[in-house]
């Protein structure tokens, strides 16, 4: 059992831990110290096992070591990303077209080889258990012999012990797979055990005041992975926004800052009424969010997807829809204004959220059409290892010229029922991206640690002329730092929603 114990701890630290000791030696740049960071985590993981052992949970929980540590390593190794909680949440909430994106031959090489055959190993080998007498004797003395090596150890290079754990907290976060497991506690304990919240009805007073002349139409785009400094209306070198440049109504917010670094964090945010300082999942997904506050004022709603899903914002009302599920393949962001005629057809008033697939990665090359392929060559692949830095920008680059032209479409769609109605746009992208910073791919990192690639994402806004909201108004914001804590207040105040948790501080037009 002790060789059993020692080999495989010996195995997880050596072949599973390529990027937590390059990133720690590039902070620390010494050897002696990188081989106690080793013995450290050889006995971390020795004890967590000597925890687990018993009869009927060694070989599940060593299985799930290697399959976890298999995985992790290739996603950090490839795209820089952090298993954490988050991240876990995003693996549970996302769909099958999403994680399809993720697969190749070389995750499944990963997964094959540092994952299944060591797993295989584990489940036929045997092993002479002890009996519970015995395992409580074994557990009682190497626990505890197990600890104290781990405090000798850490005394040995205090010093630099105190700076990796007080200043280089991220650091941590790359130990494979304690860190993944932990994470997973994390999420399960934030899940399944920590008691769900009654749900709470907030906004239930909301009103809709009455205005003369025509009802008002609200489109809010909501983006996928949009980074603010990759669209040229911000300044970016590149033409990425070639037909909104030419609108001189718009404005693009430069420095607009998002909550989260993930969908499963940003969407519900940005449509619940906390910020992001007082912002947790559990409490926005059991109180009333802005859609629910404008159904209960009245105002008609629609929700269209061509992404996963609404992230628990969308659950409460009658008109949602999934544009996946009538597409066979890839479904282009410009379906989703499918049918929007017949909808507004009658007037009243009305707010949409067409939330899109955008320039969700790695394969940024199937999120647009041929005929927005301005920048080449692309990378084809989401082995992003395999293709140079500039065919991944020029892909991503690409995703962005696709939507600066599906948001032209929606106003046109917009201006078009002006007749009728008073029309309004904005356009908000969920979290950014990482394209190759620092060897960072993707996003989801921790929001302190993130990269501000990864937090500030693209917002353009357009009001109609007869809206009641001035378009040079918005552009005296257009520097000013903004961030998604002013979307509820903000739709609030332009749907003309009289409620008690309006908060003026946090109104865009009232700034």
């Amino acid at each position: 059992m002790k060789k059993i114990l020692f080999f495989s701890s010996l195995i997880l630290v050596l072949f599973y831990n390529f990027v937590f000791f390059e990133k720690s030696f590039a902070v620390f740049k010494s050897i002696p110290f990188m081989i106690s960071l080793g013995v450290l985590l050889f006995l971390f993981i020795a004890l967590l096992q000597t925890i687990f052992y018993s009869k009927y949970t060694f070989k599940p929980f060593m299985i799930y070591l290697f399959i976890t540590g298999s995985l992790s390593l290739y996603f950090m190794q490839k795209y820089g990303v952090v298993i954490d909680d988050k991240m876990i949440q995003n693996i549970f909430e996302t769909d099958i077209s999403e994680a399809s994106d993720l697969f190749n031959y070389e995750v499944l090489g990963y997964f094959l080889v540092l994952g299944l055959l060591p797993s295989f190993i584990i489940y036929k080998l045997k092993i002479n258990y002890l009996n519970i007498k015995q395992t409580f004797l074994f557990k009682l003395k190497y626990i505890p012999l197990l600890l104290l090596l781990i405090v000798a150890n850490v005394y040995l290079f205090s010093k630099a012990y105190t700076s990796f754990f007080r200043e280089y907290k991220p650091l941590r976060y790359y130990t494979n797979p304690t860190y993944p497991l932990y994470g997973l506690g994390k999420f399960i304990q934030r899940k399944y055990f920590i008691k769900k919240l009654k749900f709470k009805k907030v906004g239930g007073d909301a009103k809709l005041l009455p205005k003369e002349g025509k009802p008002k139409l609200f489109i809010f785009v909501t983006g996928e992975a949009a980074r603010a400094d990759h669209f040229s209306l911000n300044g970016y070198k590149r033409d990425t926004n070639p037909t909104l440049k030419k609108d001189k109504e718009i404005t693009s917010f430069k420095n607009f800052y998002s909550c989260g670094t993930e969908t499963a964090v940003s969407v519900p945010c940005m449509f619940s009424p906390l910020t992001r300082s007082n912002y947790k999942d559990s409490k926005a997904k059991s109180m009333s969010s802005l859609i629910d506050v404008l159904n209960y004022a009245g105002v008609r709603l629609l929700w269209i997807d061509n992404n996963s899903d609404s992230k628990g914002v969308a659950v409460r009302i009658k008109n949602y829809k999934n544009i996946k599920d009538s597409c066979h393949g890839e479904c282009r962001d410009f379906k989703m204004l499918d049918g929007l005629d017949k909808f507004v057809k009658t007037p009243k008033t009305t707010f949409i959220v067409l939330h899109q697939m955008g320039s969700h990665g790695p394969e940024y090359y199937k999120r647009y059409d041929k005929k927005y392929e301005k920048f080449k060559p692309v990378c084809q692949t989401n082995q992003l290892n395999k293709c140079t830095r500039q065919s991944i920008i020029n892909a991503y680059d690409n995703t962005i010229v696709a939507t600066d032209a599906f948001l032209t479409k929606v106003k046109e769609f917009l201006k078009s029922h002006q007749d009728k109605y008073k029309v309004a746009l904005w356009y908000v992208a969920d979290h950014g991206e990482s394209l190759g910073e620092k060897g960072i791919y993707l996003h989801g990192m921790p929001y302190f640690i993130a990269p501000d690639a990864q937090k500030h994402p693209a917002s353009i806004i357009w009001f109609g002329k007869d809206f009641g909201i001035s378009n040079q108004q918005m552009k005296k914001l257009k520097d000013k730092k903004l961030s998604q804590d002013y979307i509820f207040s903000s739709i609030l105040d332009a749907m003309d929603v009289n409620t008690s948790i309006y908060n003026k501080k946090l109104d865009l037009y009232k700034q």
